[in-house]
């Protein structure tokens, strides 16, 4: 699946440098799991918060982030973002 057939279910995507056509290796929130390719949902918890998380999934090569802020993304992520409601 590509990222643009996956993500456009969302209204607003920022593509930065990844292009639509990318193919997707999977959808995780476990920051500790992503590789190269992964989509990273960062979902907001009681105990943890997977923004905080970001920049983790970033180091290990997240193709894109779901998020719910971006305050959080580091500066250098040139991935696409897609942020949600909360």
């Amino acid at each position: 699946m590509t990222l643009k057939q996956l993500l456009t279910i969302f209204g607003k995507i920022d593509w930065n440098q990844t292009s639509p056509d990318f193919l997707v290796q999977g959808v995780i929130s476990d920051s500790r799991k992503v590789t190269q390719g992964f989509v990273f949902v960062a979902v907001p918890g009681v105990s943890s918060d997977g923004h905080d998380y970001l920049k983790a999934a970033v180091d290990q090569g997240a193709a894109a982030l779901v998020v719910t802020s971006t305050a959080k993304i580091p500066s250098r992520y040139s991935g696409a973002v897609v942020q949600v409601l909360d």
